[in-house]
């Protein structure tokens, strides 16, 4: 199961099908679903015959938004679709299930190499798009927003970054070799100039918000105080900056009515509208609060996702289900706090980044941020195991 999981992973990074209308999303919803049908049979076999320890208390949690969503098909404004989205999300709260229980730090490094090479991978295709190179490995990956790697668009790829680059730096910070080193260094060159590449400003402000935490991290636990410091103030200044225009710009309108208007979906359905179903009920509440923008609704324009993951979880699972997502963030976060070390470190910057970030984008609705982010949260739980 380990080597399955490792080659998954891996796969997982640029498994795109182009011959489907979601290319970066069907084959990868496809195969974490039979992922996580191995993995659950696995694990029956292993309940039947081994004595079970006591469960970490994230566990609860976890199995309560699992088991908020699956109650949220019955009372879905669509059924059918709730239940398709289901079959989407169940698979990554069995993945955290499993990446736990075969809890072993030398294949947690392992796991995190096969993240690294599929970050290798997206970038130089990536970059391939960038300068539209014309070669069939970046003509095949066709994407709407260019560039985006393997993940069609470029806010996708650039979230997904932003998730993946901490990982990178604990694996060149504990490098073992040149080889390490060079290839680790190299990644992290091909992703932030990717990142820079995708004009992301979500995820922009989400990487300044992961240099603040891991800075902070350094600052509280005594370690290179000046250097810390002097690095908060660069990145709030730096970040400030960049998003200077912000307020004026029309999609941030847009993306603020979609969560104002959201409100009002939570206040008339507080169990939630149905997992997946953000997108069938928003039209009916367009202007509620306020007047969605034209660019962002309209007579043959229907918005498909929030732009904040957070606010449609509360929209679709409703007040529990928001609070679950909230409550489990900040677990991770002291389970980091607690275990301490630098893997740990950098998985909790992972998880802030990706934290923040989905807080203005959408990068839980499409499977290969969220996957990564369960197989972090399973990681880091795993390490707080003695």
């Amino acid at each position: 199961m380990k080597t399955l999981i490792t080659i998954f992973l891996f796969v997982i990074a640029f498994a795109f099908d182009a011959t489907v209308p979601e290319a970066s999303g069907d084959l990868r919803w496809q195969l974490s679903f039979w992922l996580s049908v191995l993995a659950v049979g696995y694990g029956l076999y292993h309940v039947l015959t081994a004595k079970l320890s006591r469960p970490p208390i994230i566990f609860y949690p976890v199995l309560a938004l699992a088991v908020i969503a699956v109650l949220s098909c019955c009372w879905s404004i669509c059924p059918r679709w709730s239940l398709i989205s289901l079959s989407r999300f169940l698979p990554y709260v069995v993945l955290f299930f499993a990446v736990y229980c075969l809890r072993d730090k030398n294949w947690y490094r392992t796991l995190l190499w096969a993240i690294a090479a599929g970050v290798g991978i997206n970038c130089m295709i990536g970059i391939g798009q960038y300068y539209r190179v014309d070669i069939w490995l970046v003509n095949y990956f066709k994407c709407s927003v260019p560039p985006a790697g393997s993940l069609a668009n470029r806010n996708l790829l650039a979230s997904y970054l932003v998730l993946t680059l901490p990982v990178v730096v604990y694996l060149a910070w504990s490098a073992r070799n040149w080889l390490e080193r060079i290839t680790t260094g190299v990644i992290i060159i091909l992703g932030g100039l990717m990142l820079f590449y995708t004009d992301s400003r979500a995820s922009w402000l989400a990487a300044g918000c992961e240099v603040v935490f891991f800075a902070s991290w350094l600052l509280l636990r005594r370690e290179k105080r000046l250097f810390t410091i002097a690095l908060i103030i660069a990145t709030v200044l730096a970040v400030g900056y960049a998003l200077r225009n912000l307020p004026n710009d029309e999609s941030f309108k847009i993306r603020a009515a979609y969560n104002i208007n959201s409100l009002a979906i939570v206040k008339d359905h507080p169990l939630g509208v149905g997992v997946g179903a953000w997108k069938l009920a928003y039209p009916q509440y367009a202007y509620a609060l306020v007047k969605t923008p034209p660019g962002g609704f309209g007579e043959t324009l229907r918005p498909s996702r929030a732009h904040n993951d957070l606010m449609q979880a509360f929209v679709e699972l409703g007040i529990l289900g928001g609070l679950a997502y909230i409550v489990i963030f900040f677990m991770l976060i002291q389970t980091a706090w607690k275990t301490g070390g630098r893997m740990v470190l950098c998985l909790s910057t992972a998880v802030v980044g990706l934290g923040a970030n989905a807080l203005m984008d959408f990068p839980l609705q499409l499977p290969l941020a969220p996957i990564v982010f369960w197989t972090l949260a399973g990681v880091t739980v795993g390490l707080s195991k003695k």
